[in-house]
């Protein structure tokens, strides 16, 4: 799969004119939306998961940071960025720091296994994975040691236990280097994955585009 992809057909860009002249698509990425919230009501909640609250302000800080990191992992334009974590304020984290960098998100379920993240973390042959060491009484980061070892692509595995202190130690994304990673609105952003119920999960690409207009 190679996530470097942006509209260039006639029925494509054709699609595109009319959604933006519709309203339904714009010229800015998620990140510059979230932060146009954050500038104006700063200190407004803007995420909250059953231990975790942050303001907009917190958040897109926060993103910033982990934007950074990922660079440091040597993610570029494009690359795939893999999750595997619960529902929490992690999620959106790690996406809004995918977009400033014009990584690619790929969202798995934590209750899927070796098959489902097999297939993905291949077919996509994403870089990066950050994940949670455990889902329940499974254990996460013993099945992702061992897809390592069978997926050359994969060249980091980040736990969710070491990452608020690399986020919390990590200047934040610049802006000469925001501006210099800024992606297209249209290009690909986001790995939208089927539920898996019936087989494999099944990946399409979006644009940040499409998936701001969901």
């Amino acid at each position: 799969m190679d996530a470097r992809v942006r509209p260039d057909s006639k029925h494509d860009r054709a699609d595109a004119q009319r959604f933006r002249a519709l309203g339904v698509w714009g010229e800015q990425t998620l990140a510059e939306i979230v932060d146009g919230h954050a500038n104006r009501t700063p200190e407004k909640l803007a995420v909250a998961d059953a231990r975790t609250r942050w303001s907009s302000r917190e958040l897109t800080g926060n993103s910033r940071r982990l934007a950074r990191v990922l660079l440091e992992q040597d993610v570029r334009p494009g690359d795939v960025v893999a999750v595997q974590i619960p529902n929490s304020v992690l999620l959106p984290l790690v996406h809004l720091a995918c977009v400033r960098i014009g990584a690619v998100f790929l969202p798995m379920s934590s209750a899927w296994r070796r098959s489902e993240v097999h297939s993905l973390l291949t077919v996509t042959r994403a870089g990066v994975l950050i994940a949670a060491p455990r889902d329940g009484d499974f254990d996460l980061a013993g099945l992702h040691a061992q897809l390592r070892a069978e997926l050359p692509a994969l060249r980091e595995i980040v736990s969710t236990d070491v990452l608020p202190d690399l986020i919390a130690g990590t200047e934040p994304l610049c802006g000469e280097q925001a501006a210099a990673l800024r992606a297209d609105p249209n290009d690909v952003a986001h790995v939208m994955v089927s539920s898996g119920t019936t087989g494999a999960p099944k990946a399409s690409l979006w644009s940040g585009n499409n998936v701001v207009a969901m």
